[in-house]
């Protein structure tokens, strides 16, 4: 941020991280393709990493999560805790107090302290196979092999390469602090933006 501006933080070693999630008190948590690493106060701390494929780090409410293939892990002072176990877990975003988990199958909720499941696994979308999701202003969406979908109160809109994208294989998804949604896929980024119109502003700029 603007505020370290000029000054260096912290130096990584080369070639072991690939992943970092940022909390709010300043500490950091990185990941490798076999290594884990708590930074805190210009240290790097090692953290026994879970024996598997590490898919995704984030951190929620000060809470440093880890996400693998077959189970989900929350950073409890130097270790890793399992909170949740499932095969074929793909992809992890924080909704309304739980972790929504994305599978090939459809995607589903636990609990983000026990892990209980507090959503049932919801297969009637436009494509199951979850391969990243994220909280975009108390909203899902959810980027697929076929495109990207956000989640209404009553159904789901549905953005492709029809219209929207420029291919449906989504890689990963982010948004601004407008509530824009941008898609990556593997060959463009694109851009999907909510622009609020007024009944004036319609009637303008139609005249």
């Amino acid at each position: 941020t603007n505020s370290y501006a000029g000054k260096v933080y912290g130096a990584l070693p080369q070639g072991k991280f690939s992943k970092m999630a940022v909390a709010e008190n300043g500490s950091v948590l990185l990941a490798g393709d076999d290594a884990l690493g708590l930074f805190i106060n210009g240290k790097i701390n090692d953290v026994p990493a879970p024996g598997e494929k590490i898919i995704s780090i984030q951190v929620n409410e000060g809470s440093f999560y880890v996400l693998c293939p077959n189970a989900l892990y929350r950073l409890t002072g130097n270790k890793l805790q399992q909170i949740h176990n499932d095969s074929g877990l793909q992809a992890c975003t924080f909704y309304k107090n739980m972790v929504v988990l994305g599978t090939a199958n459809g995607y589903y909720g636990v609990d983000k302290i026990g892990g209980k499941i507090t959503l049932p696994l919801q297969t009637k979308l436009p494509v199951q196979d979850i391969s990243t999701v994220i909280n975009v202003g108390g909203k899902l969406w959810a980027g697929t092999p076929g495109g990207a979908f956000m989640q209404m109160s009553s159904g789901f809109r549905y953005y492709d390469s029809k219209r929207w994208l420029n291919e449906n294989r989504v890689s990963s998804m982010a948004a601004d602090a407008e509530g824009n949604v941008y898609v990556l896929t593997p060959t463009g980024l694109n851009g999907i933006k909510f622009i609020q119109n007024t009944l004036f502003k319609k009637a303008d700029h139609f005249q």
